[in-house]
């Protein structure tokens, strides 16, 4: 199969490629830190980059998700500028509340000297990824990609290369100042793409944007955020309920099965707009089409990977970070089986969303954030980053059944590697209750 519906073997190659780049730039910087940082500086780090991504990450998925959403429908450059603009503007203004917020919640942890470099880090991430997302929606999936993929984790590995060989000695904050400068100079690339991409495209009357779009934007974000509460969260809570060592195993855990989601997350940069227009156009077919596919590259790349893991992963820990880094491996066993199943579901959370069933996302992510946070609770103190993997694989496992099952009651498509094509009903239904016919929809089997 060489393609599916628009969406060519040769654009997931490219996608595939920028991911594994991606994962393989972040292993070198973990390795490099944590050889450097030593266990607990590099916990430490992981934990106060952490805060950033809990910050920023409403504003972020609200505001990359509505970009990409809408700027897929629109063909001229109105829309994708109109939308930047405010996506950018609510995301300062979350940004600037919820920090001053954790300011006040974490003062004995969190001085007034380490808000600097933590604010410029959370602007920096979401400007790059708000212009990303404009890219990807505008139809430039390189130049949405390549500053993301590319440009910021080789520049922060130069930079970290180039710190270490000029004064030895660096601590966490400096290397927070470093990625920083990595993800300016990246967000300088992607938006000289944006502004060559639109300056192609007519001043056209079209129709204005959603008009729900802050609604959306909050949904959205929320959405995000609740998926950032099975990552960034457990970072975070481990760090105030056990100690700067248990964030490092864990952290390292994580990074050690990151490659396993690189079929699943590399074809979800690419599908993203393709679900919006089949949805769009009422297309059933499409929209199982681009399940399957998929959950198809997903599980292929996630079951490779995780033998592998299971045979060598503390063979590897040792080898690569640092003997001390062993006591990661049960954790490292519990992430990969959580991340098989995310991989089986495939990508049914886009698809939710280009049919905007944003609220169903949200109930399946309440509940799988509250089973994550109860195991977290009780059992982090204890047993430290075990707890932690365990806490964030069930609930995964939690949000992705939730919403398979959400995706299978609602639009009639299950979102599993060989799931027959049986769309029930033969409509689709909109939110303001406009039913579309399902142009490809075969006759349903069992039927008389």
């Amino acid at each position: 199969m060489t393609k599916i519906r628009g969406i060519g073997l040769k654009i997931i190659s490219e996608a595939i490629v920028f991911r594994l780049y991606f994962n393989f730039s972040s292993v070198l910087i973990a390795i490099a830190l944590s050889r450097y940082l030593g266990v607990e500086n590099f916990g430490r780090y992981a934990w106060l980059i952490s805060i950033v991504f809990l910050l920023a990450g409403l504003a972020q998925a609200g505001g990359s998700s509505l970009v990409v959403r809408e700027t897929s429908r629109s063909s001229g450059r109105q829309v994708p500028a109109l939308l930047l603009r405010r996506t950018a503007m609510i995301s300062g203004g979350t940004l600037v509340v919820m920090t001053g917020v954790a300011a006040l919640i974490n003062r004995d942890r969190i001085s007034v000297d380490l808000l600097v470099p933590l604010g410029l880090l959370a602007v920096g991430y979401l400007a790059l990824v708000l212009v990303s997302s404009s890219n990807r929606g505008i139809g430039l999936l390189q130049a949405g990609q390549v500053p993301e993929m590319l440009v910021q984790p080789t520049l922060f590995l130069a930079l970290i290369g180039g710190a270490m060989l000029l004064r030895p000695n660096f601590g966490p904050v400096i290397m927070i100042y470093l990625l920083v400068a990595a993800y300016a100079l990246a967000g300088l690339v992607a938006t000289l793409h944006l502004v060559r991409g639109l300056a192609t495209r007519p001043m056209l009357p079209e129709e204005a944007p959603d008009t729900d779009w802050l609604g959306s934007f909050f949904r959205l974000g929320l959405i995000g955020w609740l998926v950032v509460g099975n990552a960034q969260l457990l970072i975070f809570l481990t760090g105030l309920l056990a100690d700067y060592t248990q964030v490092g195993l864990y952290r390292i855990a994580m990074q050690a099965v990151v490659i396993m989601g690189l079929g699943l997350s590399a074809i979800e940069t690419v599908q993203a707009p393709a679900y919006a227009r089949a949805w769009k156009d009422g297309n059933v077919r499409l929209l199982h089409d681009l399940l399957q596919q998929s959950c198809r590259f997903g599980v292929a790349m996630s079951a490779v990977v995780m033998v592998f893991l299971f045979i060598f992963g503390q063979s590897l820990l040792s080898m690569l970070f640092d003997e001390s880094f062993t006591a990661a491996f049960p954790a490292l066993c519990i992430l990969a089986c959580g991340q098989l199943f995310n991989a089986l579901t495939g990508n049914v959370g886009l698809l939710l969303i280009a049919a905007r069933q944003e609220k169903k996302l949200i109930y399946g992510n309440f509940l799988a954030l509250a089973v994550t946070l109860l195991m977290a609770w009780l059992f982090i103190p204890q047993y430290g980053a075990l707890a932690a993997a365990a806490a964030s694989g069930l609930g995964m496992i939690v949000r992705n059944f939730l919403a398979l099952w959400f995706c299978h009651r609602t639009l009639g498509l299950l979102s599993l590697p060989f799931a027959p094509f049986w769309p029930q009903p033969d409509t689709i239904t909109r939110p303001n209750h406009q039913e579309i016919p399902c142009p490809t929809s075969p006759p349903m089997p069992f039927k008389d």
